[in-house]
């Protein structure tokens, strides 16, 4: 396939190790971050338009996914439960 690239994506889940392989675009630029002890590491592949394909280990799932966030225990998911919608019109 043209324009794509072959990434490799390697993670121990209970001492087992594991390795996912996906052909992605071309042209990104890699993020990677990782969490302190054995807590997991994520792989963020972003692209000119925002655009981002992710591949993570961590317990709840990425934080740039919505819901993965509202599902998660703890304080950094609790700030997200009560969502602010502001409206503002000009009448004339």
């Amino acid at each position: 396939m043209r324009n794509m690239q072959k990434i490799n994506f390697k993670y121990y889940n209970l001492h087992e190790r594991h390795r996912v392989i996906l052909s992605i675009p071309q042209n990104y630029s890699l993020q990677r971050i990782k969490a302190g002890g054995e807590a997991g590491i994520e792989n963020r592949y972003w692209y000119n338009d925002s655009a981002v394909i992710y591949i993570s280990d961590f317990k709840g799932g990425s934080s740039l996914n919505y819901e993965n966030i509202r599902k998660q225990d703890g304080a950094y998911a609790k700030r997200f439960e009560s969502d602010t919608v502001t409206l503002l019109a000009i009448l004339r």
